[in-house]
């Protein structure tokens, strides 16, 4: 009766997130009273935690308890690889979605984005397209096309203005050197 118990709770906490978030954390309190290591409950917490409340280290602490609980709720792999990214620890975020790679059931198109979006991120424009290439061979709907080639979009912009920009300060500093 508990295992259907703490899974109603984590379900009324899931359908009240995040527009209410007192509602959230009671119904959280009660899933986790009923299972402590409830994947679902932790990784929740992790969002409300990092969405909501600006909390990023009890973030990480509830998605890494989420994750010892049940290392196969993808849920959990790609919250927190976001978190990771924002916060810039980018060989901790890419462990984390080398792993998720083999868990079954994974969404593969959104690892490689959240691959390429990792790479964006650090500037590394000519990896990121390669990883949306890669993506579009995994992708299995027209929604998920149509995000890749918006990506897409958006890192060609920031490449051209990266190589625009080197170009001008090489040209400025041509011209402060022909000046001296």
């Amino acid at each position: 009766m508990s295992a259907h118990t703490e899974q109603s709770y984590y379900l009324k906490a899931l359908d009240a997130y995040p527009m209410n978030l007192e509602e959230v954390n009671e119904a959280l309190g009660y899933a986790l009273s009923y299972n402590q290591e409830h994947a679902g409950a932790l990784y929740l917490l992790g969002c409300m935690h990092f969405h909501e409340l600006n909390m990023p280290r009890e973030a990480i602490q509830y998605y890494e308890e989420a994750m010892l609980a049940d290392d196969t709720f993808l849920p959990t792999y790609y919250a927190y690889a976001v978190l990771l990214v924002k916060r810039a620890n980018y060989a901790k975020a890419t462990r984390l979605l080398d792993k998720a790679w083999n868990i079954p059931g994974v969404d593969k198109t959104r690892i490689l984005s959240l691959k390429a979006w990792l790479a964006e991120t650090d500037m590394r424009f000519k990896d990121a397209l390669k990883l949306l290439d890669e993506a579009r061979l995994h992708c299995t709907c027209n929604y998920s096309l149509k995000f890749l080639d918006d990506e897409t979009s958006r890192i060609n912009t920031k490449r051209a203005l990266q190589k625009r920009l080197k170009k001008e300060s090489k040209k400025a500093e041509d011209q402060t050197e022909s000046h001296s």
